[in-house]
């Protein structure tokens, strides 16, 4: 959470102001009654985008997946799944379903066929509906399976072609598409024509085919070639791109969906619709608002469960999405569908806005959850962009720009995100205090409790779970977790036979997120950071750009002789993870610093009421939903600690006795329980309680930590310079001291009032 410099307010009263990246493209255009991308008549997005909303339809399929590619691919009206399963026995097979357009499980069959179970989900496709072709590509041939999974036919792609990547189905045949070339064969299966490909880049890298308004065309990733086996030529087209220039820190490039079924639908980094490509006339339009698509959430945890990079696009009003679950017997398929009828259009909205809101699957299951138990409200996800800086200037360019975007009035209803200073809003009025709108429960952990409300009981920020990250070590080293500077120095992690920790590592952990409290407190002074910087400087290690890598069993063995080793957590397997590193119930000792232990709890759903909401309550309603029972409890499954204490308690307490775990959940706890593996490589284990002292444990760890950092990408920049000026130039550690006072003491009285 980021402070409004006065150094940005000089730069926007200067008016150096770096406009916002625009759309460069015209997306209003007369759509077109035909789905059908082949038709020459079809026209490429959709009208009225902002007002179109998609709603969606789950259907569950009786087979588990083992892997993350599934074949989806249309056969007539019904849609085709394949994917790669395995029975009681750890035999893989593949599980063919077919389902109908409105989500009905029309068919579902096991197949032993080993050469349908080698070929690619990547490629397989109907051919005339009657037949699933794919490649394989041990062999690098065509196969041809009937929808029982009984082989057909095998086409030979020879070794001249290179590797084999796609086909497609066509009017008159099928073409096949390697590296190097593509073949087209007709319906007996004769190779008739071939372009062969002469171009600088040399071979190609996985390009995909489709037919566009009647024309075939490949793409790849420096754009489109359209394909004429009449006369043997190509005809290269570019990627059009959403905005002017690069996007958001040089990513110009495009979450490319399933490239197998939709090749030219894109999403491009931090956009907030989906786009469809024009190819030969050059067009970019807009096919979806992301925050119109109401997707189902996974009904347990699922990795990759609101990733848009694994959407298959059928057309511009037909999605769909997989929902993969470890250790479960089926698989969910959600159905998304433009609907015409809705009424989200015509709701009161309640705009969030923050930057990777897209990737943050608690609030977009906040979101839907909330849009669906009610019918006065739309919330609405907006994105600010892309946050992933390499450098302090793309910190800053990305940061002048929305803040320039909020003061000429563009701002939402609720901000999300963790890079501003949502206490510091508050106190300048930015943002709203929550206090007379919600009540905080009495079992949030005291640290959570304490980092909501600033000292005269404002609520300015809200969120709704938290990792917590730092210095762990043995509870039988650590009966009391709190360490001196002089007690860390001493221990055996930074020495030569321990676990190597880079003296900025130190000097980040100590200094960087409680800086702000050390300024506050007056402890922000010349001999604070002379008693850490001589410490850690004369004990740490030289290499302030990282320690020595070591894993396997090295790193066993230099974990064993280390008191300390630095890790996360997030929930309670991965406390169990720290506790099998260390052979012993980990405590929680975070980074000593003046007078105080940090032990850090980073935000996950940090959100802050605008002063501009225009309907306050509202979005105080949702922040509660957020905060409720129902929602915390999901969040202590599958997204990491909840705020609330006894809804966390209560989920330990299910950990200790799975039997306890009422009937109608049950089957949500079967993937997060504890494991106890026999066979680790064919995955062979049985669920086992969690050790009653290993929980109560880490309940205490979590009630412990005490700081939500400032996010400042500054104090880090500062220290790092320092750092590299004491070991490039010979600084004598004093000299240094001075300099990082000087620089960290300018830098809060600059930010921190």
């Amino acid at each position: 959470m980021r402070r409004i410099r006065s150094a940005i307010a000089c730069i926007l009263t200067a008016s150096f102001l770096m406009p916002l990246m625009s759309c460069s493209k015209d997306d209003d255009h007369n759509g077109s009654d035909t789905l059908d991308i082949r038709s020459p008549d079809y026209v490429c997005g959709n009208e009225n985008v902002d007002d179109l909303y998609f709603t969606s339809k789950m259907c569950t399929l009786p087979f588990g997946c083992l892997s993350s590619s599934t074949a989806i691919f249309k056969r007539g009206d019904d849609i085709c799944v394949m994917m790669l399963s395995e029975d009681e026995n750890y035999q893989p097979f593949e599980g063919l379903c077919i389902i109908s357009g409105d989500g009905e499980l029309l068919s579902s069959r096991r197949v032993d066929n080993s050469e349908l179970i080698e070929t690619s989900d990547n490629t397989v496709t109907d051919i005339d509906g009657q037949y699933m072709a794919g490649i394989d590509s041990y062999r690098n041939a065509v196969m041809f399976f009937d929808y029982e999974g009984n082989t057909v036919d095998t086409i030979e792609i020879g070794e001249d072609a290179g590797r084999a990547c796609s086909l497609i189905d066509l009017d008159d045949g099928f073409a096949v598409c390697s590296q190097s070339c593509a073949i087209k064969f007709d319906n007996d299966r004769n190779e008739i024509a071939r372009i062969d490909f002469d171009f600088d880049s040399g071979t190609l890298n996985d390009p995909f085919m489709l037919v566009q308004k009647g024309n075939l065309f490949m793409s790849t990733e420096i754009g489109f070639y359209k394909l004429d086996f009449d006369t043997g030529r190509t005809q290269y087209f570019s990627k059009q791109t959403m905005c002017e220039g690069a996007s958001v820190f040089g990513k110009a490039g495009d979450y490319a969906f399933s490239q197998r079924n939709s090749p030219a639908f894109e999403l491009f980094w931090g956009s907030v619709y989906y786009w469809e490509t024009d190819i030969e006339s050059k067009g970019i339009y807009k096919v979806a608002k992301r925050s119109n698509i109401m997707q189902i959430p996974p009904r347990v945890a699922c990795p990759w469960s609101y990733d848009d990079n694994w959407v298959c696009i059928l057309d511009k009003e037909h999605f769909v999405k997989t929902y993969i679950y470890e250790d479960y017997g089926f698989t969910d398929i959600v159905l998304i569908s433009a609907d015409h009828n809705t009424d989200y259009a015509q709701r009161e909205k309640i705009t969030i806005q923050g930057n990777n809101i897209f990737h943050d699957d608690s609030i977009r299951r906040a979101a839907y959850l909330y849009n669906s138990s009610q019918s006065d409200y739309y919330v609405e996800l907006q994105t600010c962009g892309i946050f992933d800086p390499n450098t302090r200037e793309e910190e800053m360019r990305f940061l002048i720009n929305v803040l320039v975007d909020y003061q000429n009035g563009n701002t939402p209803d609720i901000f999300y995100g963790n890079i501003f200073d949502y206490q510091y809003w508050g106190s300048s009025g930015m943002v709203i205090d929550m206090s007379p709108y919600l009540e905080l429960d009495n079992d949030l952990f005291p640290g959570v409790k304490t980092a909501m409300t600033d000292g005269e009981g404002h609520i300015y920020q809200i969120f709704s779970s938290f990792r917590i990250y730092g210095l762990w070590g043995r509870q039988t080293d650590f009966q009391n977790a709190d360490l001196t500077v002089e007690d860390l120095m001493s221990l055996p992690l930074i020495s030569d036979s321990g676990l190597k920790v880079t003296s900025y590592g130190l000097l980040y952990g100590m200094l960087r997120y409680n800086l702000k409290d050390l300024y506050a407190e007056g402890r922000l002074t010349r001999e604070t950071i002379d008693y850490i910087v001589s410490t850690v400087m004369s004990h740490g290690n030289a290499d302030y750009a990282g320690g020595a890598e070591v894993s396997g069993d090295d790193y066993q063995r230099v974990i064993d002789r280390s008191d300390l080793i630095e890790e996360s957590a997030s929930n309670a397997t991965d406390y169990w993870g720290i506790q099998y590193v260390l052979k012993d119930i980990p405590v929680f000792v975070g980074y000593p610093s003046s007078g105080m232990q940090v032990r850090v709890m980073d935000p996950q759903g940090l959100v802050a009421v605008s002063s501009s909401a225009s309907d306050p309550q509202a979005c105080c309603d949702f922040i509660s939903f957020m905060l409720s029972d129902e929602f915390q409890s999901y969040v202590a499954l599958y997204q990491g600690f909840p705020v609330n204490r006894a809804v966390y308690e209560r989920h330990l307490g299910y950990r200790k006795n799975p039997s306890s775990i009422p009937d109608d959940i049950s089957f949500m706890y079967k993937g997060v329980l504890m494991k106890e593996y026999s066979d680790i490589d064919r995955d062979i284990y049985e669920t086992v309680p969690m050790d009653a002292e290993l929980a109560d444990a880490l309940l205490q760890q979590l009630e412990s930590a005490n700081t939500v950092p400032e996010y400042d990408w500054g104090i880090g920049s500062i220290i790092s310079e320092e750092l590299q000026t004491y070991y490039s130039q010979g600084k004598a550690v004093d000299d240094m001291a001075d300099s990082l006072y000087s620089r960290l003491l300018l830098y809060a009285q600059e930010n921190y009032g």
